[in-house]
């Protein structure tokens, strides 16, 4: 894949702003649609799927820290560790939660409710970022455009807790595939050092920005022992090469989320094939584009 094919389709700010809802950038007609579908697919499957459903959020504001209380209360038992998806084949859907961007929100209205509920949850952070707020573009009426990062000290103090896991999303949130790769592997290593530098000795795993990768970032991780997390959902297995995420917000309607963490949106890796194979693409197209910048986060 060369630089060019990677190319990231950003919405600009004349286009109307943000959605916030990852399921209903399509107009209300296409998320009932997939809500229905999510509905039909769990109930006819529900008793032979197994795998983990790993939700992709990013902050959670004052204004959602109930809709998020509320999810976690629907997670139950199903919730578990991120580093738990190679240990054993789950009976049934289990659910790791993750946190791109490592926003300061978190501090506030998320990790503290999940260590009470031990959850334990993984946040990824842009190392070149902290104590500020986003320098990378982010579109008009983004809700987190003007929320900080953490600071490197409520970063440390996090670490140093020992629950809750702190990991890479690259040192300036550039999307890798439309990089050289020189320019890859400084991302990835300078990442890597600065969460040294708080006390991360071995971070893990990386979140594509963007959801961009092809191959030479993955063999860049690789050789820092990072294993990649997409934007493409997807459930996932033991063994899986690269973890696929559903992307999250508290302000989803109940019956989304509680049919999202059981396996329900598992369909979506084939409507977006479909989706593909009609506009002319090939259903394992290499660009990953980017859902937390574009405004289309979801499918």
């Amino acid at each position: 894949m060369t630089p060019a094919q990677a190319t990231i389709r950003t919405r600009h700010a004349d286009a109307g702003g943000y959605e916030a809802l990852p399921y209903a950038r399509r107009g209300l007609a296409y998320r009932l649609f997939l809500l229905c579908a999510a509905a039909v697919w769990w109930a006819l499957g529900a008793p032979f799927r197994r795998g983990w459903v790993v939700l992709c959020y990013h902050g959670v504001s004052d204004r959602q820290a109930p809709g998020f209380a509320r999810q976690v209360r629907m997670l139950r038992r199903r919730a578990g560790d991120l580093a738990e998806l190679d240990s054993a084949d789950p009976r049934g859907v289990r659910v790791a939660l993750t946190f791109d961007d490592a926003f300061e929100s978190l501090l506030r209205n998320a990790l503290p409710l999940l260590r009470e509920r031990a959850i334990p949850a993984t946040v990824f952070l842009v190392t070149d970022n902290m104590g500020a707020t986003p320098r990378w573009d982010m579109p008009r009426g983004h809700p987190e455009r003007d929320e900080p990062v953490m600071t490197r000290d409520q970063l440390a103090g996090l670490v140093a807790g020992g629950f809750h896991r702190v990991a890479s999303h690259t040192h300036t949130h550039r999307p890798l595939a439309t990089l050289d790769q020189a320019e890859i592997e400084a991302e990835l290593r300078r990442s890597v050092e600065v969460l040294g530098g708080l006390g991360v000795t071995a971070p893990g795993y990386m979140a594509a920005p963007h959801g961009s990768w092809d191959d030479r970032v993955q063999r860049a991780c690789e050789s820092l022992g990072l294993r990649i997390l997409t934007l493409e959902p997807g459930l996932c297995r033991p063994g899986c090469a690269r973890i696929a995420r559903f992307s999250a917000t508290p302000d989803m309607w109940p019956l989304e989320f509680r049919l999202l963490v059981r396996g329900g949106y598992a369909f979506l890796p084939a409507v977006r094939g479909l989706a593909h194979a009609i506009r002319g693409r090939t259903a394992d197209s290499p660009a990953r584009l980017n859902r937390e910048s574009q405004g289309r986060t979801g499918p």
